[in-house]
């Protein structure tokens, strides 16, 4: 079997870019597979490209539902403080499920060796489609990401989303997966055109020297990780100014911008304002959509009143 960490850097863009979309979004994520240990690496994996959050692993940093609760009502009370990311292993994930009422912003382990054979012509088996069916009796949107049979499989249950849903995850997808891939073959190819004009050179030590695989899976997490981190710190920024004009709304100060002049401000352009205000409403708990003015007569407003002190 493949490992995730190199499987999942290698599945489809719209695949890796609904996986992305999920763990940004705090949409429960369930990881099916037949290897506790791979299984609950990936989780890790995952887990990781969302360093802005706080990774918490049930039955380790927290086991009840009231220590839960606590931490979920400092996150209500303080938007400071980092998000948690919730990861559930194998060996615990009965208990999560009869337990909690609540599985945002959670990564479940299923070992589907636990569950029942699959009949003829089935496409999950029966144990896991147990586990699906007590997940969406309280979340209803649930991603499953299967690894069998060195075939990595991602399906969504509950929300459909539209391949227009993934534009700012596609990007950083071909920004990532794409860029160090071809930065890799170039590389390859420099090494082994040298290596080709030596004269009885050892044809294992060139094998060795041109498998960049570990060198590639480290550049993809690394360009990942700063991508992913460059869009939640836009959000935080354009949280703090949405959040100065909701204060202002509610004194009664009337007062809307451009969603121009907020990317403008915030400095960043990789993604369009309703990906921000999507991001934010998931992140901390506020719609700012009514502060957001896209009619573009309002960039133009907003240009002129700025030249003014």
């Amino acid at each position: 079997m493949s490992s995730f960490e190199e499987g999942i850097y290698s599945i489809k863009e719209e695949n890796f870019s609904q996986i992305l979309k999920c763990l940004l979004d705090r949409i429960p994520i369930l990881i099916a597979g037949n290897d506790d240990r791979e299984i609950e690496f990936f989780a890790n994996n995952l887990a990781d490209l969302m360093n802005f959050r706080e990774k918490l692993l049930f039955n380790t940093d927290f086991i009840s539902k009231n220590e839960l609760s606590l931490i979920l009502q400092e996150e209500e009370a303080d938007y400071d403080i980092k998000r948690s990311l919730f990861i559930c292993p194998n060996n615990a994930l009965q208990k999560v499920i009869q337990k909690f009422d609540s599985f945002k912003s959670w990564i479940l382990c299923f070992n589907i060796n636990e569950g029942r054979t699959m009949k003829k012509n089935e496409t999950i088996n029966s144990g896991l489609r147990y586990i699906i069916k007590m997940i969406q009796k309280k979340e209803k949107n649930l991603l499953l990401i299967e690894n069998i049979d060195n075939d990595i499989k991602v399906n969504m249950f509950g929300r459909k989303f539209k391949s227009n849903d993934f534009k700012f995850e596609r990007r950083i997808y071909n920004k990532a997966i794409k860029f160090v891939d071809n930065s890799i073959v170039k590389m390859r190819r420099i090494f082994d055109q040298h290596l080709s004009s030596l004269n009885n050179f050892s044809s294992e030590l060139k094998e060795e020297l041109l498998d960049f695989n570990f060198e590639q899976i480290n550049l993809k997490k690394n360009m990942f990780k700063i991508q992913i981190l460059e869009f939640y710190n836009a959000a935080r920024r354009a949280f703090s100014i949405l959040n100065k004009i909701s204060i202002l709304n509610s004194l009664n100060i009337d007062i809307e911008i451009s969603d121009k002049t907020l990317l403008d401000t915030i400095s960043y352009t990789e993604t369009n304002y309703s990906r921000l205000i999507e991001f934010i409403e998931v992140e901390w708990g506020e719609n700012f959509s009514e502060q957001i003015d896209s009619e573009p007569i309002k960039y133009k407003h907003d240009l002129i009143e700025g030249l003014w002190g």
